[in-house]
């Protein structure tokens, strides 16, 4: 079984690991499988089905030069999140990843990163999912501290890493000279939501602020 967590982590060096990935070309829109799991929750649960393989564009800084939903690019707020970005970062990436479903339909899932030389980075996600089913955790196997956000009929559930473990998280990574895309596997903290048939997503370094984070990550949902 495939080991779904970081034991040991120290919060002050966190643990980066890069994933080859073998013959993963985005030239053409090739289709396989990799996966950057929010929450660890899984594909199942998230699509009804494993095994699936996506489609990639090659990540851009910019959202214009990149093909997204108008159902998804209205329930996000990149803009606002880039005039309020709370670190200073190096690198920007934007990533838009599409499966067709069994039913038929294209469900895309952008994230957008934020990172910084030295290690840090906030990276939000929206991801639009079918037949999942939403349940709050008030705790974490881990005994990190969990916060739990209400916003009337809304949650978001906040994880911040307090421990030297907890789940894994998962980014996507490109490899200009081979145009490769992999897995980052490292650890942090997250936040995350769900409304309207979209999974919202964001991960961070313990470093950085959880309210900054937070109003960040409000700021990139059009309806909070």
């Amino acid at each position: 079984m495939k080991n779904k967590y970081i034991r040991g982590l120290v919060l002050v060096s966190i643990i980066i690991i890069i994933i080859a990935i073998g013959n993963r070309a985005v030239k053409g829109d090739k289709k396989y499988s990799i996966f950057a799991n929010p929450h660890q929750f899984g594909e199942f649960a998230l699509y009804g089905e494993d095994n699936i393989e996506f489609k990639f564009q090659k990540p851009v800084e910019n959202i214009e030069k990149i093909t997204i939903s108008d159902s998804l690019l209205s329930k996000i707020d990149i803009q606002k999140v880039n005039s309020n970005i709370v670190i200073d970062y190096d690198e920007k990436n934007i990533f838009v990843v599409e499966h067709k479903s069994k039913d038929g339909n294209v469900l895309q899932h952008l994230q957008i990163q934020y990172l910084n030389k030295e290690g840090s980075y906030i990276i939000l996600s929206a991801y639009e999912v079918c037949d999942f089913v939403f349940i709050p955790k008030e705790n974490d196997r881990f005994g990190n501290q969990v916060n739990i956000y209400d916003y009337e009929d809304k949650k978001i559930i906040s994880i911040v890493q307090t421990t030297d473990s907890g789940l894994t998280k998962e980014y996507y990574y490109y490899n200009k000279g081979t145009d490769e895309i992999g897995l980052v596997v490292t650890g942090g903290s997250e936040m995350y939501t769900y409304e309207d048939d979209v999974l919202f997503h964001a991960m961070y370094t313990g470093k950085d602020n959880e309210e900054d984070v937070l109003e960040l990550f409000e700021n990139f949902i059009v309806s909070y």
